[in-house]
């Protein structure tokens, strides 16, 4: 069950680093490639695809209360 939870957490983050290894901007190749696998960064995006989703879902909720 922790590994779930894990994984449901983590997995934002690894689908945003792995678009931006298979997509890379001009010039960010190897840089995109250093992202790749790597556990800090794929805790970071995630907590920011998080953060946001926390923002827009308290948005709609205090919308819908008023």
């Amino acid at each position: 069950m922790q590994q779930l939870a894990k994984l449901f957490f983590v997995y934002p983050g690894r689908a945003i680093i792995w678009f931006q290894y298979m997509f890379p901007n001009k010039g960010d190749v190897i840089a995109s490639r250093r992202r790749v696998g790597n556990g800090t960064l794929e805790v970071l995006f995630s907590l920011g695809f998080w953060l946001v989703v926390g923002i827009i879902v308290g948005n709609i909720i205090a919308k819908a209360a008023k």
